[in-house]
């Protein structure tokens, strides 16, 4: 195919119906090139549109006359030239990116483009193989799934609303999350305590490390000192490896203990006087 690029730059020009104009083969590549879903284009060895498909056209409002002898950035919508180079060099491989590309009647588009070298016997770079697909969809989802994602941050997380009630819950979040104080959120269940907990950690300087979450009611009494300082093996009986607990694990983070209420007032009390103990079999 890539020997008979001048040839399809020929053909572009003239009748595309006369045919002495296309051999045999010339027709084969040219259905071939005209049925892709994808727009291609076919460049020299100076950056100039020698030949571009039906979907080219379709894509971008130019008729062919307008597009040969242009270079592609006649389709950027901004006013960075083209990137494309008259390199000849080895180095020359396949490349892929986005640009937004402005239509002849001024609307623009998102596009992908994949530009692939291709070269003479001598192994010199003549020209370009450039394929256009329309991302547009893709494009939109993306800046939605920004604007929504700024939205959520904006909102402190996944909380949002007006309320009078929540304002002043936001408030307190706000004021407590830059320090270092422990903070008790009271609430019924499923009034959304554990949100709570992640807005003043994702506000803090501890956003960068892990929230852990424990839920002090699904942890039997005698595991509770091993839930959280860990164990070494061999500490008491299925003790058969080393376990972190869940102060190392929050090290710099934020412990969020839920459901503290139904624990034994002593047992929740004491892991937060202790943060600095031994694990559970270990030194001390």
């Amino acid at each position: 195919m890539l020997s008979r690029v001048n040839p399809l730059a020929e053909m572009q020009t003239a009748d595309a119906n006369s045919p002495e104009v296309l051999s045999g083969s010339e027709a084969f590549y040219r259905t071939a090139l005209e049925s892709l879903s994808e727009g291609v284009m076919i460049l020299d060895s100076d950056c100039r549109i020698i030949y571009a498909n039906r979907l080219v056209h379709e894509i971008t409002g130019y008729s062919p006359e307008e597009l040969l002898g242009q270079t592609p950035s006649l389709l950027r919508a901004d006013s960075e030239s083209t990137a494309c180079t008259a390199s000849k060099g080895p180095a020359d491989e396949p490349k892929s990116f986005e640009f937004e590309m402005k239509r002849k009647d001024g609307r623009l588009h998102w596009m992908h483009v994949k530009t692939t070298p291709y070269r003479n016997d001598g192994g010199e770079v003549v020209g370009r193989v450039v394929a256009l697909s329309c991302i547009a969809k893709q494009k939109n989802l993306e800046f939605e799934n920004e604007f929504l994602q700024d939205e959520f941050r904006a909102s402190l997380g996944n909380i949002i609303g007006h309320s009078a009630a929540l304002q002043k819950v936001l408030a307190q979040i706000a004021t407590v999350a830059p320090t270092e104080a422990n903070v008790l959120i009271l609430g019924e269940s499923g009034t959304g305590k554990e949100l709570v907990a992640r807005a003043i950690h994702d506000l803090s300087a501890r956003k960068d490390r892990p929230l852990v979450r424990v839920n002090c009611a699904s942890i039997p009494k005698e595991l509770f000192e091993s839930e959280f300082f860990g164990h070494v093996r061999g500490a008491f009986t299925g003790a058969i490896k080393d376990r972190v607990g869940r102060f190392e694990l929050a090290d710099n983070g934020t412990l969020f203990l839920d459901v503290v209420s139904r624990r034994n007032r002593g047992n929740s009390a004491r892991p937060a006087k202790q943060a600095a103990a031994r694990s559970a079999g270990g030194a001390i």
